[in-house]
């Protein structure tokens, strides 16, 4: 921890394995080196190739959620916090983790939102959740000084996140389970 000239806290180093990205990359770190292989099972440049070669295939998508982002963009096609409208920038994000939701709430639009990657992660991690009433609380695991600066303050409202019965009840599991109070 380093401190700034009035003795608090300028940044803290902590660290993390994204887990969710090594999963979604397995694939291709389980097949690197396979096309440059391929590459020298030529003959003069030109490549036998038989009928019943099947080549092994990467995955990185999950399946259901083309869908799911297109659905949430219907509803919302901006993030509510930030108010960037650009798709590219715009991640669809779930309330109840993927990893522990069943087939339905996986796809299910009610289980998320579209927010900027900045609030994707502050939400995923945990470090803010949102009320029935769409009011946000931040994490004290966040420092003051990154508290003021992710351009949010405690118990804002954000009158375009969309709200509604389901999403309440996936809201209710994310501050239970996942919200690092």
């Amino acid at each position: 921890m380093r401190l700034d000239y009035n003795g608090q806290p300028m940044f803290y180093l902590k660290l993390f394995a994204d887990f969710e990205e090594i999963e979604k990359r397995k694939a291709f770190i389980e097949n690197y080196g396979s096309i440059k292989q391929e590459e020298e099972e030529t003959f003069f440049g030109v490549r036998e190739e038989t009928l019943d070669e099947k080549k092994p295939t990467a995955k990185y998508g999950r399946e259901g959620q083309d869908e799911y982002r297109r659905k949430l963009l219907e509803e919302c096609p901006f993030c509510p916090i930030t108010m960037i409208n650009e798709e590219s920038l715009l991640i669809a994000s779930h309330i109840k983790p993927w990893a522990v939701s069943d087939s339905k709430e996986r796809i299910d639009p009610n289980n998320g939102f579209i927010l900027s990657p900045l609030y994707d992660k502050l939400f995923d991690r945990g470090y803010i959740t949102f009320s029935e009433d769409k009011r946000v609380s931040i994490s004290n695991w966040l420092s003051r000084q990154v508290k003021d600066r992710i351009g949010i303050k405690e118990n804002q409202i954000f009158q375009f996140l969309p709200m509604n019965n389901d999403r309440a009840k996936y809201l209710e599991y994310h501050r239970d389970t996942v919200f690092k109070g």
